[in-house]
C-alpha cells in the first residue's frame, strides 16, 4: 500500500495545472485515510488492532479511483446547478487569532460572519491536528506533527486571570479546584478565542451579524459555558446579543460517552446539542 501510495503522489507532483493537482490532493488525502491503518470511526490518530492488520489489504488504486470519480460528479452537479451569470466566490485562508490580512479583508467590510469555531483546545476535544496528520505528511508538510500547537489554545498561556464573563470564570475556577492543569488547558482556549472574536469583530460592517455555532464541552465533570462566553465576548466588542438558538446536533463522529477524567471505566456523556449564538454589531 505504501508503495502505491507513492505512485500516485509522484503522479500529482508530475501535474503542473495547480487547481488539478489539487483536486487530485483531495482525492488523494482521503485514499491514504480509507486505506492507511488508521480507524476511520474514530476522531484521533488510532491504529486499528494487530489482528485486523492482516485482513486489511484495500486496491489502493481503485479506491483512489472511486474517490475522484465521486469527487468529479460532485463538481459537475455544482456546475450545472450555479447561475453563471453570478462569479464564483473568493476563498482566503488566515488565523483568526493574529487577524485577517488587511489586503484580504478591511475593517467594517463584512455584513455576515457564519462559522462554528472549536469547542476547546486539540489535544483535549476533536484533534484536528492529528486527524490531518497522516494525510499530510504524505502531502509533504513537513511540519504536520505540530499543527496542534498552532491551533487555538495550542501554546498554554498561564498570564490568565479574568475573563470578565462571570459564568466562565466561575467554571474556570471550579475545574481549577478539581484540576488545574485542565484549568489552564482551558483557559488558554478562551484566551485565544476571545482573540480571534476581538480580529472577527473589527471587520464586520456596522448592523452586521456574527452567528457562531459552538457547544458547551465538559471538563471534570463541569460544564464549559462557551455559548454564554461567545455573546459575552462580542458584547465587549461592540456588539448586542440577538439570541441565542440551541439544536440537537444531527451528526458526530464523536463517541456519545468518553472517559472525561481518565479514570478508568469512570465515563460521561459527550455533548449531544450545540448552541447558535447571533450577535449584531452595533451602529454608531
Amino acid at each position: 500500500m505504501q508503495r502505491e501510495l507513492t505512485l500516485i503522489r509522484e503522479y500529482i507532483d508530475r501535474i503542473d495545472d495547480i487547481p488539478i493537482a489539487d483536486f487530485f490532493r483531495v482525492a488523494f488525502s482521503l485514499t491514504i485515510r480509507k486505506t492507511s491503518w488508521t480507524k476511520n470511526s474514530e476522531f484521533k490518530l488510532v491504529r486499528i488492532p494487530r489482528e485486523k492488520m492482516r485482513e486489511h489489504n484495500p486496491d489502493v488504486f481503485s479506491t483512489m479511483v472511486d474517490i475522484l470519480t465521486c469527487n468529479r460528479d460532485a463538481v459537475l452537479q455544482l456546475n450545472n446547478a450555479l447561475d453563471q451569470s453570478v462569479p464564483l466566490p473568493s476563498i482566503y485562508g488566515f488565523n483568526s487569532v493574529a487577524g485577517a490580512p488587511r489586503n484580504v479583508l478591511e475593517n467594517d467590510s463584512v455584513d455576515i460572519i457564519v462559522t462554528s469555531p472549536p469547542y476547546g483546545d486539540s489535544r483535549t476535544t476533536v484533534a484536528y491536528g492529528q486527524f490531518s496528520r497522516l494525510s499530510s505528511q504524505w502531502l509533504g508538510y513537513t511540519d504536520a506533527n505540530r499543527i496542534d500547537n498552532e491551533l487555538m489554545g495550542g501554546s498554554k498561556d498561564h498570564g490568565h486571570n479574568s475573563f470578565d464573563c462571570q459564568v466562565l470564570d466561575s467554571a474556570i475556577r471550579e475545574i481549577s479546584n478539581a484540576n488545574p492543569k485542565r484549568s489552564r488547558e482551558v483557559a488558554s482556549f478562551f484566551i485565544d478565542y476571545r482573540k480571534s472574536i476581538t480580529n472577527v469583530s473589527s471587520i464586520v460592517k456596522p448592523g452586521g451579524y456574527a452567528c457562531y455555532v459552538v457547544g458547551n464541552r465538559t471538563v471534570n465533570g463541569i460544564e464549559v459555558p462557551t455559548a454564554e462566553a461567545t455573546g459575552a465576548f462580542f458584547e465587549m466588542s461592540g456588539f448586542s446579543l440577538v439570541d441565542t438558538y440551541q439544536r440537537n446536533i444531527p451528526n458526530k463522529r464523536m463517541p456519545s460517552m468518553n472517559s472525561p477524567t481518565n479514570v478508568p471505566g469512570k465515563l460521561g456523556s459527550t455533548m449531544k446539542s450545540e448552541y447558535i449564538v447571533v450577535c449584531q454589531k452595533k451602529v454608531q
